[in-house]
């Protein structure tokens, strides 16, 4: 499995990366500041507690009983005091953070997936579904982590650093100093981990990504698997992925396996010169048994971040991943867009006059699909493109709908570029029928209204019954309140297209593209809706593309498409007259 092309680009800075989930979090910047003095509290808090029990042991060596007696009182009273608070501000303070981090994540969310959906085609023909989905579900919720758990403790653990720091220097200037001094040896150590950490994860989420992406094309193409029986074919396919996935986890494994006691050692270099200095200054009577309990303390309190750091990298590492995959889905921007100003057309009022002057398409570079191709479709006139595969003939329709834009010459709709008209309202001009109808999890009624309210349920039921797919759905039980499964499994192709008839119907398009549209209806079906067909052809500019030609023998003209150039137009018998290309496709079919 390849790897997109939003993929191969060069890493994002983290510095980027960064400023992506603070601009995010900066739409919930009330509860953020609110955790973060909670933490100033809670961190300050935490280290209070060695200072009150190494004072509390300063107490024991040098008092006497009484003194020593209500001392334990008091002090204890302080400990179980600052504790109580200490434990309050942290549960204030995940709280407030969890709920900023579900707030950010349904956020980020969201804005993936209206951004996906407004992006043009070129974008799903070269990105695999299973990537996609990846990038709105597995990817943000790896950001969770990141915003509630990783950047609080990263957080947390800067704060306890430099408090220890201060609290060292407070305590003994000394002893702090040789903390400063042997600090950046774990420094050192953490990016250097973070550095070869970050170059192997980056691999394995590609890994993961196309295993998402293998898996979901797999499981959506079963049918057709087993039909073939390639089920062997495709285990071999999964073991060669499945195998790059384990082999960059279990790199993963071996780099955290040498660092975890890499850094283990290097704390204890510097825990060992603590005890030692501070053992040393014991003796010389410069501090008390106390203060060494307080250092042991900080030692411990400032250990626990650096360890809790190899931890965390692995869930770093992730977010940062999974934000780098988000920002460069969000980076993708689209090609077709509407100018500014555009021309906003009312369907109630449009023609239907298509015209295409001198127009150049290629998907990519000059591998031209169309090539100079130029014809008119007066309104309310019906034709038929037809040609052998890769002709160019479904590139009209695409272009018409402008799923996309022509290199060379103009598309014009009633005397308007269509790169003038705004993009939605060109749209909702056309009513297309193709031959793989999408049918949506839903009722029948839904199917046909496709979220457009302004669709009554008498306008379904009369387009329904225009088409003759009142007649199947009136058989179900809860007739157009009938739930269908996703992709309308339990319905045959024939009962698929008629619905997809039915919602050109409700919507009363002045244009209507017909591509494929009978192609894999029985014979039975194909009789039902070819009168349908043609009341729905009356009065509206029509396109049909058919490979049956038996389907549009009736239409107005016919365009015969070869090789990205117009070879033949004419009417059917027109057509078979001039003995040429339509006849040989005609002789063909039927003989």
């Amino acid at each position: 499995m390849t790897d997109t092309a939003q993929e191969k680009k060069p890493s994002i800075s983290d510095l980027k990366l960064f400023k992506f989930m603070i601009r995010y979090a900066r739409q919930f910047k009330l509860s953020i500041l609110i955790s973060l003095l909670l933490l100033i509290f809670s961190t300050t808090f935490k280290l209070i507690q060695p200072a009150i029990i190494g004072r509390v042991i300063d107490l024991f060596i040098n008092g006497n009983s009484s003194i020593l007696l209500n001392g334990m009182i008091k002090y204890g009273l302080l400990y179980l005091m600052v504790l109580a608070v200490m434990s309050f501000t942290i549960f204030l303070q995940v709280l407030l953070i969890g709920r900023a981090g579900q707030n950010i994540l349904y956020a980020i969310r969201d804005d993936i997936f209206k951004h996906v959906i407004k992006l043009d085609l070129q974008f799903f023909d070269k990105t695999p579904v299973g990537k996609v989905v990846t990038r709105i579900t597995n990817d943000t919720e790896t950001l969770n982590d990141m915003y509630t758990s990783v950047l609080l403790n990263v957080i947390t653990d800067v704060f306890i650093i430099v408090g220890v720091i201060i609290g060292s220097f407070i305590v003994s200037p000394r002893i702090a100093w040789v903390i400063i001094i042997l600090l950046p040896v774990v420094i050192i150590t953490s990016l250097l981990f973070r550095k070869v950490m970050r170059m192997n994860y980056r691999s394995f989420r590609n890994h993961l990504s196309g295993l998402n992406a293998f898996l979901s094309e797999s499981i959506s193409s079963m049918k057709i698997i087993s039909l073939l029986n390639i089920q062997e074919k495709k285990k071999k396919e999964f073991e060669v992925i499945n195998q790059n996935v384990h082999h960059s986890y279990m790199i993963e494994v071996i780099i955290y396996g040498v660092f975890r006691p890499l850094l283990y050692f290097s704390t204890q270099i510097i825990f060992c010169a603590v005890l030692y200095f501070a053992a040393r200054m014991v003796i010389d009577k410069e501090i008390s048994v106390g203060t060494v309990f307080i250092f042991i303390q900080y030692m411990s309190i400032l250990f626990e971040p650096l360890y809790e750091l190899a931890e965390q990298f692995n869930v770093f590492q992730s977010a940062i991943s999974a934000t780098e995959k988000i920002e460069q889905t969000l980076s993708v921007k689209q090609s077709i867009i509407s100018i500014p100003d555009p021309v906003i057309i009312d369907r109630s009022v449009v023609r239907g006059h298509i015209e295409f002057r001198h127009v150049w398409f290629a998907y990519t570079n000059e591998d031209w699909v169309l090539k100079d191709v130029s014809f008119t479709i007066a309104p309310g006139e019906s034709i038929a493109i037809v040609g052998p595969t890769g002709a160019g003939k479904s590139s009209i329709i695409n272009l018409i709908s402008r799923y996309y834009d022509i290199q060379k010459g103009e598309i014009i709709l009633d005397g308007v570029n269509i790169k003038d008209i705004e993009i939605n309202s060109l749209r909702r001009c056309l009513g297309v029928v193709m031959q793989d109808v999408f049918i949506f999890a839903g009722t029948f009624k839904e199917n046909i209204r496709l979220f457009d309210d302004s669709i009554t349920d008498d306008m379904i039921k009369k387009s329904s019954e225009f088409v003759n797919a009142d007649k199947f759905i009136n058989a179900y039980k809860d007739s157009y309140n009938h739930y269908i499964e996703e992709r309308g499994a339990t319905l045959s192709s024939g009962q698929r297209q008629l619905i997809s008839f039915a919602r050109v119907m409700a919507f009363d398009n002045p244009i209507l593209i017909l591509d494929e549209a009978t192609a894999s209806i029985d014979t039975e079906t194909e009789g039902l809706i070819q009168a349908a067909v043609n009341n729905i052809m009356s009065g509206r500019t029509t396109i049909a593309i058919a490979h049956r030609l038996s389907t549009i023998v009736h239409v107005n003209r016919i365009m015969v498409l070869s090789k990205g150039e117009i070879k033949e137009t004419g009417t059917h018998h027109e057509l078979l007259a001039m003995k040429g290309l339509y006849f040989q496709l005609y002789t063909h079919q039927f003989l």
